[in-house]
C-alpha cells in the first residue's frame, strides 16, 4: 500500500484507539507522533497537521462536540480509505 497523507485541522476533540494500522501524524508545529495498533491518542480542538497513513488504519473513537448532550454511534469509511467506528455528534 501507497501512504496517503490526510490534511487534518480538527473543530472537535477526538479520542480514538487504534485496533490496527500505522500512522505517522505531524503536527503544524512540526511535532512528529507514529501510532500503530494498540496505541492510543486525544487529539484536541483545533488540532492541525497531517495523518499520513502509512498502512490501512482501523481505529474506534469518541468525539467530543461543544454540546455535550449529542451523541450517537457510527461505522464508517472515510474518504482516505481508513476503516473507523465510534461515537460522534447526533444531527
Amino acid at each position: 500500500m501507497r501512504a496517503r497523507k490526510l490534511q487534518l485541522d480538527l473543530d472537535i476533540t477526538e479520542f480514538c484507539h487504534m485496533l490496527k494500522g500505522h500512522w505517522i501524524l505531524t503536527a503544524e508545529s512540526g511535532q512528529v507522533t507514529e501510532i500503530r495498533a494498540g496505541d492510543s491518542r486525544v487529539f484536541p480542538r483545533g488540532w492541525k497537521g497531517v495523518a499520513e497513513v502509512v498502512e490501512a488504519v482501523k481505529k474506534v473513537y469518541m468525539v467530543v462536540s461543544q454540546d455535550s448532550r449529542e451523541s450517537s454511534r457510527h461505522v464508517g469509511q472515510n474518504q482516505a480509505g481508513l476503516e473507523i467506528a465510534g461515537s460522534g455528534p447526533r444531527n
